[in-house]
């Protein structure tokens, strides 16, 4: 073990390694929300979106207006990543189009259409895979097939939910964790004993 890995398992140690969701959930919602816009033909209403969308705080305690327009806020992100519009229909309903996305290959062109292959390797290790592939297609065939693993993992026919990965204080092994724990030790013992030496004068 070299001093780096020792500093950053003593850091996830005492600090933890964060949320393993941030980033794979970044991928994993993206991909549910634009396949989900193109299983419906370009055109959908909020609440079919609401699975994927940030929550409104205190949703339980708004209103049904008030819900209804915080909703309708929150479908702002996904309107400016895949180019969409809102439409108002005969009955008052706000209905969004996202005219690149009404068919479901072009779902996963525009995911991958933007982002370099360095992107894709390193949003591809943030979910826990790997692509040995050079040339850009494979790539993209890699990264794809990230995408549908992890969707499958929760759901096989349905986009229901938006899974989430446990939550782990720490990455570290157990021997780390135990070389982490003997390093406190003997530092507490040994603030212990100066403390000690210099109260008594010694």
């Amino acid at each position: 073990m070299n001093i780096g890995t020792n500093r950053r398992s003593v850091f996830s140690f005492v600090f933890g390694d964060g949320d393993p969701n941030e980033k794979i959930l970044s991928e994993t919602r993206w991909q549910l929300i634009a396949e989900a816009i193109a299983k419906r033909g370009g055109s959908v209403v909020a609440e079919q979106l609401a699975p994927y969308l940030d929550p409104p705080k205190d949703a339980a305690s708004l209103r049904p207006e008030e819900a209804q327009r915080a909703l309708d806020k929150a479908m702002l992100p996904a309107l400016l990543r895949f180019r969409g519009k809102p439409e108002v229909a005969t009955d008052g309903t706000i209905v969004y189009v996202f005219p690149e996305l009404q068919e479901s290959r072009a779902a996963g062109d525009l995911i991958v259409g933007d982002l370099t292959t360095q992107e894709m390797k390193s949003r591809l290790s943030a979910m826990g895979s790997r692509s040995s592939a050079v040339e850009r297609p494979d790539i993209v065939a890699d990264y794809r097939r990230a995408l549908d693993l992890r969707r499958g993992q929760s759901s096989s026919s349905s986009f229901s939910y938006l899974p989430e990965k446990e939550v782990k204080f720490t990455e570290a092994d157990e021997g780390q964790q135990f070389a982490c724990a003997a390093l406190g030790v003997f530092v507490l013992l040994a603030t212990l004993f100066f403390g000690f030496n210099i109260i008594t004068g010694k």
